[in-house]
Formats: C-alpha cells, structure tokens, sequence
C-alpha cells in the first residue's frame, strides 16, 4: 500500500463512519468528492498520522490524548483534525450536518485510528474478491428500509444501485441484511484497487433506499412523545396562534428531513410524532418535544402581553364657556299671515238684525284696541322717539279708531236698509 492509497482510504473511512452513524447527510453523489476533499488536507500529514495514532491507544481517546515526549506531534494532529473537521463542515457536499463540531471531531479521530489499525494484507486481500455491503452499516434509514421493504423491491434498488456506478449485484441475504457485488476490472468500470468505487456504491445504495421511503413503498417507524404545557391554552387562542406554532414545529421537528406531526391534546398536553431519518434523529426526539413546548409557551406570553388594554388618562371634561349661550336666540316663530285692516274691521255679512251688529261693532272696536298694543310691542326693536314723536302716533291711532268705528255702523245701517235699529226704552 503506497502513501497515496492511504490518505485515501483514511478519507473514505471518516465519511463512511459520520454517514453510519447519522452525524452528516451527503448530497446524492456526493460522498466520493466529499472523500476528495478531506484527502487533499491528510496528504500533507500523512507522516504525524502513522507515527503519532497507534491503534495501541484505542478508539475512545479525547482528540488531544495523542501526545509524544515533546508534544509537538501532538499539535499537529490536533490542528489536522480541526482543519479536517472544519473543511467537512463547510463542504458543499454535505446537505445537512446533526452532530456539533465536538462530536464531528472525536469521530473523525475514531475513524483514522480504526484505518490505521486495519492490517494492510487484510485489506488487500479483502479486496480481491466481491465487495460485501451489510445495510445495518449505512446508517438508521438504510437498516430499517432493510427490514422493512419488500425482498423485490429491495432487490431492485440495490440492483439499480449497483448498474448507477457500473458495478453488477451477485447476491443478497435477507437474514444478514447483506449485499454482494462484483467489482471486477476485466468486466466493469471501477476497479476493486478504488477506495472511491466502494464509496460510490454505498452512496448510490443509499440513494436508492431512501427513495423508496420518498415513493412510500416503506414506511418507517414513528417515534411519540408527550409532554405538559404550563397552563391549558383557549381553543380561540389556539385557532389564531397555529400558524406560528406550525411554522416552530417545522423547524424543529422537520431538522434532518424528518416528516413530524404535532398536536395539543386536551389544551395543555403536546403530542409529537416524528419519523427519524438517522440515528441522531430517533435519540433526540424528547428533545425537539421540549424545544417545542417552550417556543409555544412563548407566543403565549407574547399574545398575553398583546392583549392587555394599555392605560389611559381620564378625559378632562371641556369648560363651560359662559358666552357660549350669550349669542343664542330663541327659536324664530313662524310669521301670521298677513290680513287686511279692513278684513279685521269688517264685520261678518251674516249679520241680521240690529240687534246682532251692535255687540258686532263693540266687539270690533274691543278688536281694534287690542291690535293698538301689537302694534306698539312690534316697535321694542326700533330707537326710542321723543315724547313728541309718541303724543303724536298716539292721538293718530285714537283717530283712526275713532274713524273706523263709525265706518263700521256706517256699514251696517246701509246692508239693512228696511230695518232700523230699535233702541230699548229707557227705564
């Protein structure tokens, strides 16, 4: 095995190992260039590598247990193994990353000491003949759709699997959940020599079983749980809040392409349903439960605080203005229809008797004085006369009394010529 074969292989057991355990999800086709990219940091490092990681000092090491007598070997590994992580990380090839930086860390060191710990004749010699593929290897999603699957639609995929990078299925055990494929060179494209051609199968193997969960040919397994809510939330509430609370649980539920389902039972107990797609997603699900709850209990508080009527100043009654009602007038009365002096002073021509037109010119005259007063409260607007002005009007008004009384007998003896008025005897 020369330097170039190794850096290699080193790489394709880290991807390997972050892929069976659930920590990154690989873009389809993608896992042998991310396998390129973390060989192009171990080329430069090869040497700290071999002679720093024994497989003497196990597997579950903390990432700067690997020490020499000056240290300085030491430094490298662990500037290696941050810069490895780090150039993972931010690949384009990862879709989507469920483990912390730590976690990437510690086991991309697990990795490199099981690479270094496997016998180079082992290798080869494994290497030589059918590749052999276990499922269960290839992560959560891979080992159920192995169980659960229909043998001739496993077998397909893992057919279609193996014609996508020019290799050929030879077998499968449904017992061992175990594929076998042939590699050869003198019949397909990749050779058996190729670190990146198992890579590619395994990738293409997962690409295919996932795609028999998205055609819903397999259904995996949905993980419950439940938990409490602080006080019970009104069904009003609820109704207006379940868009934001449907947007929270997709974000938190759905992380990892996980399909997720939510409900409030009872209005205080959160129920979630989620179907894991790795192994990080099926341990972690009572955690996005809490994390739900505790994104709901805060849009409560913030529609509560909403909702409180904010306090306002008591209104100041406006002052009264005193001359508010000094430039009111009273309602104006309708005008009297205008009537002619003689229509007030004519009596009716009903009259037949003497007798009769005596209290009727009486009752004009009563008439006429009392129309005199009219006349004068009609005049309160008008400037005050002169006590020579008002001596005048008055003898005037007395005059044309006078002159309309007598016009009034006038009348009377003149419609009743053949009658004269008989005056009762004296006593």
């Amino acid at each position: 095995m020369n330097e170039r074969s190794l850096p290699q292989r080193l790489s394709t057991s880290i991807v390997d190992a972050l892929r069976a355990r659930g920590h990154i999800a690989v873009v389809r086709g993608g896992a042998a260039a991310l396998a390129r990219v973390l060989e192009e940091h171990l080329d430069g490092d090869i040497d700290a590598i071999v002679t720093t990681l024994e497989p003497s000092q196990g597997i579950d090491g903390e990432v700067t247990d690997t020490i020499d007598d000056q240290g300085t070997v030491d430094q490298r590994v662990h500037t290696l193994i941050q810069a490895l992580t780090q150039a993972l990380l931010s690949s384009e090839h990862v879709e989507d990353a469920f483990a912390d930086e730590a976690q990437v860390s510690q086991e991309i060191l697990r990795a490199l000491r099981e690479g270094l710990g496997a016998s180079p004749r082992t290798s080869d010699a494994a290497e030589e003949g059918p590749a052999r593929l276990r499922l269960d290897t290839l992560g959560y999603l891979a080992s159920m759709v192995a169980h659960r699957a229909p043998a001739r639609a496993l077998r397909a995929a893992l057919d279609r699997a193996a014609q996508g990078v020019g290799c050929k299925l030879n077998a499968y055990d449904p017992e061992l959940r175990e594929a076998t494929f042939s590699l050869s060179e003198a019949t397909f494209s990749l050779t058996v020599a190729d670190p990146e051609a198992r890579l590619d199968l395994e990738q293409a193997v997962l690409d295919e079983l996932t795609d028999l969960v998205n055609a819903n040919l397999v259904t995996l397994p949905a993980h419950e749980h439940e938990v409490q809510l602080g006080a019970p939330v009104p069904a009003a509430l609820l109704a207006t809040l379940k868009p934001r609370i449907d947007a929270a649980a997709a974000r938190i539920l759905r992380r990892g392409g996980c399909t997720a389902t939510w409900e409030l039972r009872d209005g205080h107990r959160l129920w979630v349903a989620i179907t894991p797609m790795s192994d990080t997603d099926a341990t972690d699900v009572s955690q996005r439960a809490t994390l739900l709850r505790a994104d709901i209990e805060a849009l409560l508080r913030a529609a509560e605080h909403q909702a409180e009527p904010l306090p306002t100043a008591p209104r100041e009654k406006p002052a009264r203005d005193k001359k508010t009602n000094a430039g009111k007038t009273a309602p104006e009365t309708p005008p009297r229809p205008a009537t002619s002096r003689s229509a007030r002073t004519t009596p009716s021509p009903k009259a037949s008797s003497p007798k009769a037109s005596s209290p009727k010119a009486s009752s004009s005259k009563t008439a006429v004085r009392k129309t005199s007063p009219k006349a004068s409260s009609s005049k309160t607007a008008a400037p005050k006369a002169s006590p020579k002005d008002t001596t005048r009007k008055s003898s005037s008004a007395k005059a044309a009394t006078q002159k309309a009384g007598a016009t009034a007998r006038k009348a009377a003896t003149t419609r009743a010529p053949g009658k004269r008025a008989s005056r009762a005897p004296k006593g």
